[in-house]
C-alpha cells in the first residue's frame, strides 16, 4: 500500500512539473570559517544547512522511490552508513536504480559488480553419474564510475558593505541562502542524470571531456533501441556501426510514427518477451515504469483506444477519471505510465548546429547520435533549458536493476573569501556517478570479451515523432 503512494505521489508531482520536497536524513559535514564567525553556533548552523540542502536535492526528485542501497538495511539509501565495507557479496536490491556505496568504504573511482547468471543446464535423472557433467556458472561484470559535481554560489560582491557582514545574523542569512539555491540547482541536476544515463549510458559529470571536468567516458546508445515504423535496430559491438544505425532508425521517423497505445503495448511485451525485464511490485501487480514526454502524452490523448480505456474502464467520476482532467498518467497494458516534459529528444547529423554537434554526438563525429540540446562549448544544456523542442521523443521503459548509482561523498557546503572578505562564494559539491546497467563479458565467459558489451536485461527506450507543438486547426 505504501508502493503504492509513493508512485501516485511521484505521478503528481512530474504531471505538476517538477518537485515537491519531503523529509530526509541527517548527516554532519566539516564546516569552515565564513566571515570570521567561527563558533560552536556557526558550526551547528552550518550543519543544519547541509542536512536541509540535501533534503532538498534529493527528495525533489521522483526517482528516490525507485533507489535502493545495494548491502543496506536502512530506509533511506542517503542516509549515512555505519559500517566498513559491505559483508558478503553483493546482491541487487530489485529496484530499478542499484545504489552503491562502497566508495565510501574503499577510496576508489570504480568499481566492478558481479552479475550471476542462473544455471540453465538440463540436469540429470535418477543415479546416472554426474562425473564431468558439471556446468560452470557464466558470470558477467557491470561496472560504476564516480566523478565530483559541483556549483558556486556568489552570495556577496564588492557592492555589499564588509562591515554590513560583521553581524552573525546578517551572515547565516547569506549563508542560508546560498544552501537553499544550491540545494534547487542540485536537486534538479539529479533528477537529469537517469535520462542521459539511459540514453547515453553515463550521468552527465561522466561523459563530458577532462576539459570540462568530466571522464571522458564514451557515450554509448542503448542496446534496445525501437523506433516506431521500423522496430528494434540491430545491434553492434562495432560502436561506429551501431550508432550510424541508430542515426539512420531516427532519421525515418515520419509525421505518422507517432505515440499510441499501440507503442505501449509493444514496449511491454518486448521487455518481457525479448529482454527478459523483471517488472517491478505496485499495488500488488507487476509492471513496468514508462516514461513518457508530454508530447507523447497528448498524441495519447488522440489514441481512440486510450480514450475508450478511459471510458469504460475507469473510474466513473469527471474529478478522477482521465478522460475529463486529461491527466494521462496511470496503468495500460501492464506499463506505469509516468510524464516527463523534461526527456531529452535525439538529434542527427543533419539537425545542424546546435542541435547537433559532432563533439557531442555518441560517436565524436556526424556519424553518431545527439541526446538533448547543448551550448556553445559542446556541452549538454539542460539546467538553462529543460524543455527539448526537438521531435524525435524517446519513451524509457525499466524494471530492476536497470540504473547502477555511485556514491561517495554526498552534499556539503563549503565557503571561499576573496579580496579582503569583499568577495564571498559558496560552494556545494558532491561525488557521484549514474550508470545504465549494460552487461559487460570481461573476461569472455560469454565469447564476446574486451569488455564488450553482452546484454541488458533491464530497461527498453525508444522513439517516435513527437513534436513540441500545438495544432490550432
Amino acid at each position: 500500500m505504501k508502493a503504492k503512494y509513493f508512485i501516485l505521489f511521484a505521478i503528481i508531482a512530474f504531471i505538476a512539473d517538477h518537485f515537491l520536497v519531503s523529509g530526509g536524513a541527517l548527516v554532519t559535514f566539516a564546516t569552515a570559517s565564513f566571515a570570521g564567525q567561527y563558533d560552536d553556533t556557526m558550526n551547528s548552523y552550518r550543519a543544519l544547512l547541509d542536512t536541509k540542502m540535501r533534503n532538498v536535492a534529493w527528495n525533489s526528485s521522483y526517482w528516490t522511490i525507485f533507489m535502493g542501497e545495494i548491502g543496506g538495511k536502512k530506509k533511506s539509501v542517503f542516509q549515512s552508513p555505519n559500517q566498513f565495507g559491505s559483508k558478503g557479496p553483493n546482491r541487487p536490491t530489485g529496484q530499478p536504480i542499484e545504489v552503491m556505496k562502497d566508495f565510501m568504504y574503499q577510496g576508489r573511482g570504480n568499481m566492478d559488480i558481479p552479475i550471476f547468471y542462473p544455471l540453465t543446464g538440463k540436469g540429470l535423472a535418477g543415479s546416472l553419474t554426474a562425473t564431468g557433467k558439471g556446468e560452470r556458472p557464466l558470470i558477467a561484470t557491470m561496472q560504476i564510475f564516480i566523478n565530483q559535481k559541483r556549483q558556486v554560489y556568489l552570495a556577496q560582491d564588492s557592492k555589499m558593505s564588509k562591515q554590513l557582514l560583521q553581524n552573525p545574523q546578517m551572515v547565516k542569512k547569506l549563508i542560508r541562502g546560498g544552501a537553499e539555491y544550491l540545494g534547487d540547482w542540485f536537486g534538479r541536476w539529479v533528477g537529469f542524470q537517469p535520462h542521459y544515463t539511459f540514453l547515453e549510458g553515463f550521468s552527465e559529470n561522466l561523459v563530458l571531456p577532462a576539459a570540462s571536468g568530466g571522464l571522458a567516458k564514451g557515450r554509448q546508445s542503448h542496446m534496445n533501441i525501437y523506433v516506431e515504423g521500423s522496430g528494434r535496430v540491430t545491434f553492434s559491438n562495432t560502436k561506429a556501426t551501431y550508432e550510424a544505425s541508430v542515426a539512420s532508425a531516427l532519421s525515418g521517423l515520419t509525421t505518422t510514427n507517432v505515440f499510441s497505445t499501440q507503442t505501449i503495448e509493444n514496449a511491454v511485451y518486448v521487455a518481457r518477451h525479448n529482454h527478459r525485464i523483471s517488472p517491478i511490485k505496485y499495488d500488488g501487480m507487476e509492471v513496468y515504469p514508462m516514461l513518457i514526454s508530454d508530447a507523447a502524452a497528448k498524441q495519447l490523448q488522440a489514441d481512440t483506444s486510450w480514450n475508450n480505456r478511459a471510458l469504460y474502464a475507469a473510474e466513473r467520476s469527471i474529478k478522477t477519471n482521465a478522460l475529463f482532467t486529461g491527466k494521462i498518467a496511470g496503468i495500460y497494458a501492464g506499463a506505469l505510465i509516468i510524464i516527463d516534459s523534461t526527456l531529452p529528444s535525439a538529434y542527427v547529423t543533419a539537425d545542424g548546429d546546435p542541435y547537433f554537434q559532432d563533439a557531442r554526438s555518441t560517436t565524436g563525429a556526424s556519424t553518431g547520435v545527439c541526446y538533448g540540446q547543448g551550448d556553445s562549448d559542446s556541452d549538454p544544456n539542460f539546467m538553462a533549458n529543460p524543455v527539448d523542442s526537438g521531435a524525435r521523443k524517446p519513451w524509457i521503459l525499466f524494471g530492476a536493476s536497470a540504473i547502477a548509482c555511485g556514491i561517495a561523498s554526498d552534499i556539503s557546503l563549503e565557503s571561499e573569501e576573496q579580496d579582503f572578505r569583499q568577495r564571498k562564494e559558496v560552494e556545494a559539491d558532491m561525488i557521484i556517478g549514474f550508470q545504465r546497467s549494460d552487461i559487460l563479458d570481461t573476461d569472455g565467459n560469454f565469447g564476446i570479451g574486451g569488455d564488450s558489451r553482452y546484454e541488458n536485461v533491464s530497461s527498453v527506450v525508444g522513439f517516435t515523432y513527437s513534436p513540441s507543438n500545438a495544432d490550432w486547426t
